[in-house]
C-alpha cells in the first residue's frame, strides 16, 4: 500500500502530520518495539551547489525523529555512505544539515563507507546490520544516468562500504548488470520502511548534476518496490525505462502491481541523456564492441575546480592527473558514470559513443 501527500514546500508541520499518519496506518510503533536500534538512512550522495535537489531534506528526517520519539526510547542513529570518495563523512553531514540534527537530538551519525562489514547473500554490507536494526530508508526522487531513476531500492546502496562500492561498480559497469545488482543489495538489506522525498527532486542527468524540479510529493510504503513503481509512474518515467524494476518482476521479487487509495496527476520528469546503444551493452561481451557502443565521460576544464572527487571515486582507476586536471582514459573507463555522480560542480560531460557519432555524421 502506498501513502502519499502533495506538499509544495518543506513545511515541517505538514511533513510531520503525514509521517504521524503513516505510523498509525502501518502500525509502525508496534514494529519498533521489537528492535533496540533504529537506523535512519537518508540519501546524502554528495556536497552540491544544488543541495536541496540532491539529498534527502533534513526537515523530513527531523520530522521522522519527532514522531519516533513519541513512543520509542531505544537508540537512533543516522547513517550513510555517500559517494565512495567521501571516506570522511564529517563534511557531508555538516553541509547537508545532518550535523545540526545530531546535535539537537543527541543522535549519533554513522559513516557506512568505513569500518567493518558483514556478508549477506554474498554482498558486503556495513556491520551495523548485524545488530538487527529497524531501518527507515529515506530516499530522494531523482533521475540517474546509470539506472534511469534512483529511489528507495537504489538508496540502500549507501550501506555498502566504500571499497566494496568501487569493487561492485567495476564488476557491474553497465546499467543492466548494475541494475540487477542493486536489487540483490536491496534484498540483502531489506529495510523495514521507506519514505521518499519528492518535494524537490532532480531530472535530466541526475543524481547530482541534473536539473532541479519540484514534483511536490512525499510518499511512503513498507514495500519499496511498490513505492518505486508508484513514483516511476508519477514522474512519467515508465517502468519500460527502468531495468531494475523489470528485473525485480522477472525474478519474482515484486508482483509488478501496487495499491494506492488514489493516483495523483502525473508530474513529468525528463530522463537522463541516453546512449542509443545501451541495450546492446547488455549483451556485448567483446571489448571492441563495448568500446564502440559506450558513452565515455570527459572533464570540462573550464569549470573543473580540481577537487579530485572523480579521481578518488573511479573504480577502474581510469582517471589520471594531466596538467593539474583530472583526465579520463577512455581505454580503461567502464562508463559507469561514478565520476559524474561524484562531481559537485557539473564539470563532467558524457560524449556520444563512437557508433552514435558515426550515425550522426
Amino acid at each position: 500500500m502506498i501513502k502519499y501527500k502533495k506538499i509544495n514546500a518543506y513545511a515541517q508541520n505538514d511533513i510531520e502530520l503525514f509521517i504521524n499518519d503513516i505510523f498509525i496506518h502501518f502500525n509502525i510503533f508496534e514494529h519498533l518495539k521489537r528492535h533496540d536500534l533504529v537506523i535512519i538512512k537518508p540519501n546524502l550522495l554528495t556536497i552540491s551547489v544544488n543541495q536541496e535537489a540532491v539529498t534527502t531534506h533534513p526537515i523530513i528526517v527531523e520530522s521522522l525523529i519527532n514522531v519516533i520519539k513519541k513512543q520509542y526510547s531505544g537508540k537512533i542513529v543516522i547513517g550513510d555512505g555517500a559517494a565512495a570518495s567521501y571516506l570522511d563523512m564529517k563534511r557531508v553531514f555538516r553541509e547537508t544539515g545532518y550535523e545540526a540534527i545530531s546535535k539537537k537530538f543527541g543522535i549519533e551519525l554513522m559513516n557506512f563507507n568505513t569500518g567493518s562489514s558483514i556478508s549477506r547473500n554474498g554482498i558486503r554490507l556495513s556491520e551495523i546490520l548485524a545488530e538487527n536494526p529497524f531501518i527507515f530508508n529515506m530516499a530522494k526522487l531523482k533521475t540517474h544516468m546509470l539506472t534511469t531513476i534512483t529511489l528507495a531500492v537504489k538508496n540502500v546502496y549507501g550501506l555498502v562500504p566504500a571499497k566494496y562500492k568501487l569493487l561492485y561498480h567495476s564488476q557491474n559497469p553497465d546499467s543492466a548488470s548494475f541494475s540487477e545488482f542493486i536489487t540483490r543489495v536491496f534484498n540483502a538489506v531489506n529495510p523495514h520502511f521507506s519514505i521518499i522525498d519528492g518535494i524537490v527532486g532532480m531530472d535530466t542527468n541526475g543524481p547530482a548534476n541534473g536539473r532541479r524540479v519540484e514534483p511536490s510529493i512525499i510518499a511512503a510504503s513498507d514495500n519499496a518496490y511498490e513505492l518505486d513503481h508508484f513514483l516511476i509512474d508519477y514522474a512519467g518515467v515508465g517502468v519500460k525505462n527502468v531495468y531494475y524494476m523489470q528485473y525485480a518482476v522477472k525474478k519474482g521479487y515484486y508482483s509488478g502491481h501496487y495499491e494506492s487509495d488514489s493516483i495523483p496527476e502525473p508530474y513529468t520528469m525528463k530522463l537522463p541523456e541516453t546512449n542509443r546503444f545501451e541495450g546492446l551493452l547488455r549483451f556485448a561481451k567483446n571489448r571492441i564492441m563495448k568500446r564502440l557502443a559506450s558513452s565515455y565521460p570527459e572533464i570540462v576544464r573550464d569549470t573543473c575546480r580540481k577537487c579530485m572527487n572523480c579521481y578518488n571515486m573511479c573504480p577502474a582507476e581510469a582517471i589520471i592527473v594531466k596538467d593539474g586536471y583530472p583526465y579520463v582514459r577512455s581505454r580503461k573507463c567502464l562508463a559507469c558514470y561514478c565520476c559524474v555522480e561524484a562531481c559537485p560542480f557539473d564539470s563532467i560531460k558524457t560524449n556520444p559513443s563512437l557508433m552514435e557519432r558515426a550515425i550522426d555524421i
